[in-house]
Formats: C-alpha cells, sequence, structure tokens
C-alpha cells in the first residue's frame, strides 16, 4: 500500500504551538503565584489579629491576677497610656514576665503566681513566635515585627485610641497592635495616624 505525503510527514509540535502552550503555562503559574500569595498574607493576617486578642486577653488576665500590677520590669516608667512593644530589647520585658522567664530572687519576680500566661511556638528567629535570647523573650508577627502594646497606668480603665485624632477613649487596661506586612503605622514612628501606613495594621480592639 502506498502512504500519503501526509502520512509520511513527521508528527509533533511546531515552534509556534510550542511557544504558546509554554506561555499559557507561564500565565498559569503567574495567576498561582499570586492566588497563593494573596491566600499566605490573609492567613499571616488572621494569625497577627488573633495574636493581638490573645495578647490583650493574657495581659487583662495577668493584670486581674495581680491586683492591678502591670506585666512590666519596675525600670520601666509608667505614664498614662504607655506604649511598649513585645520586642527582645524592650526594657519593659512584658513577654518573659508573661511566661515566666524572669531572673533574680523570688521576691522581685513581677509574676508572683509563676503563670504562664502567653503560649506559642518557639522561633530560631524574631518571626512569627516567641524568640528567646538568653531568658529575655519577645513576641513577633507573622512579618518579624513586635506588636505594640499600650497599657492603662493609672488604672482608670480607659486609654485613648492612638489610631484617633479625637478624644475616643477605649474602655480597658489593655490595647494591642501590629503593624501588618509594611512594618510601619505605629506610635513610635509617629505614623499612626497616617493612612497610608497603618491601611495594613491589624488591632485587638477593632477589625
Amino acid at each position: 500500500m502506498k502512504l500519503s505525503p501526509i502520512s509520511l510527514r513527521r508528527k509533533g509540535f511546531t515552534l509556534v504551538e510550542l511557544l504558546v502552550v509554554i506561555s499559557i503555562i507561564v500565565a498559569l503559574a503567574g495567576v498561582a503565584f499570586v492566588t497563593a500569595q494573596k491566600a499566605m498574607n490573609t492567613a499571616r493576617e488572621r494569625q497577627s489579629q488573633k495574636d493581638c486578642a490573645d495578647l490583650a486577653l493574657a495581659i487583662n488576665n495577668f493584670i486581674a491576677d495581680h491586683q492591678g500590677v502591670l506585666p512590666v520590669d519596675s525600670v520601666v516608667r509608667m505614664d498614662k497610656d504607655k506604649c511598649i512593644t513585645t520586642s527582645v530589647e524592650d526594657p519593659s520585658r512584658l513577654i518573659t514576665i508573661l511566661i515566666d522567664r524572669e531572673k533574680g530572687p523570688e521576691l522581685d519576680r513581677v509574676n508572683r503566681t509563676r503563670k504562664k500566661y502567653v503560649s506559642g511556638a518557639i522561633v530560631d528567629n524574631p518571626k512569627g513566635g516567641i524568640f528567646m535570647n538568653g531568658r529575655d523573650a519577645g513576641l513577633y508577627d507573622p512579618w518579624g515585627k513586635p506588636y505594640y502594646v499600650v497599657l492603662d497606668a493609672d488604672g482608670d480603665e480607659e486609654i485613648q485610641d492612638p489610631t484617633s485624632k479625637k478624644e475616643r477613649p477605649i474602655f480597658s487596661r489593655v490595647i494591642v497592635y501590629g503593624t501588618g506586612p509594611d512594618g510601619t503605622g505605629s506610635q513610635l514612628d509617629h505614623k499612626i495616624l497616617e493612612p497610608e501606613f497603618t491601611e495594613d495594621n491589624v488591632y485587638s480592639w477593632k477589625k
């Protein structure tokens, strides 16, 4: 039987067809990457929101157990609405006290109950958990930044909302917030009132 020229023609993809297929694969990979990044950022935001709420609850529990004593080192001067951080370098040593890792004699400890008020993964670097530096500890958000804690030092259970230019009290002994993916928008960098820096912030007292 004599084969036709078509049946003799070699089967396979042409260069144009290969380029089209490669372009489609690249486009699909790009869409998948963007979708994965959005899902990851959403998960991090939810974790940060949970951290803020859990930390505020932990501090309120500590204050209740210690008859109004704040979980900060005595060397820190506590004024009204004092803002401190959860950094391992912060002199307040907030997280160190809350997880009962204080040094020194029993009588010098702030955490007299010896309870562990904050739980979480111990991480090897300051990102997404409790980071230890010797016996001192810090709590960091999923982007590697500390959280910001505002404490009501005078005990009237009112804190001025740091995100509002108007007098807007929050009726609590403690509020906590994180600066989100961009790491900016805190009271300490003086950008807490600038929307372009705070639009990705997370808060314990609002969503």
